[in-house]
């Protein structure tokens, strides 16, 4: 098994489906930990997170292994306090979830 960390996506579909077909992983048999921080800042925040959810769901946890990071606990703590709003690439990230 071959294992693979990935980290600051930041919503950059199209270089992350790159650099999963640079490695060529085997799914099936090597393991990938993304590091969090998928969204924020570069235009594909949706794409990126249904991409990893559906990864982890063909493969599972033990071989997709997805870390919650800074972005996404900053998106988290905005829809619970009630905040229309935060910081490090808002707009960005709501644009590509609509």
């Amino acid at each position: 098994m071959r294992k693979f960390v990935v980290a600051d996506i930041h919503g950059c579909y199209i270089q992350l489906v790159e650099l999963l077909n640079r490695i060529k992983a085997d799914f099936n048999y090597d393991q990938i930990i993304f590091l969090g921080d998928f969204i924020d800042r570069g235009p594909n925040s949706w794409d990126v997170i249904q991409l990893l959810i559906s990864l982890q769901k063909k493969y599972g946890k033990d071989h997709i292994i997805l870390l919650r990071g800074n972005h996404e606990q900053m998106a988290i703590d905005a829809i619970q306090s009630g905040s229309n709003r935060y910081f490090n690439g808002y707009d960005e990230t709501v644009k590509s979830f609509m």
